[in-house]
């Protein structure tokens, strides 16, 4: 099963907040994740762990048509639903692609027609 996995998850797996399961799934993220992955390392040590975690997943590439997604995206949703900018390029990947998105953040994107949410612990997991 393919997945764009959200910064929250990586963080999560970083700190070993948790006990995510990162076997038996394609585990993809896109440009946006990866910086903000980058911006939030503490230090050296972290940076260079982000990059080799970040490096064993498959990268999903921006293009022409996830920008033009991501504007309608936040057109549509940033006064009602106060959508942020890397949320809606994070859902524009997710809907080009056609892939379930693996977040903690529901609410931030439960609300955008067509995006599917991925949760550790369905019956569908495998």
């Amino acid at each position: 099963m393919a997945l764009l996995i959200d910064t929250c998850i990586i963080i999560d797996y970083l700190r070993d907040n948790s006990k995510i399961d990162l076997s038996n799934k394609e585990i993809l993220i896109n440009p946006v994740v990866e910086l903000e992955i980058l911006q939030g390392v503490r230090n050296r040590r972290e940076q260079k762990e982000a990059l080799l975690l970040m490096e064993s997943f498959g990268h999903v590439e921006y293009s022409t048509e996830c920008f033009n997604l991501a504007k309608i995206l936040l057109l549509r949703y940033s006064l009602s639903h106060s959508l942020k900018l890397p949320d809606a390029l994070i859902a524009a990947s997710c809907l080009i692609y056609d892939l379930p998105l693996w977040t903690y953040n529901i609410k931030d994107f439960a609300y955008i027609e067509g995006m599917k949410i991925y949760q550790q612990g369905n019956s569908d997991d495998e």
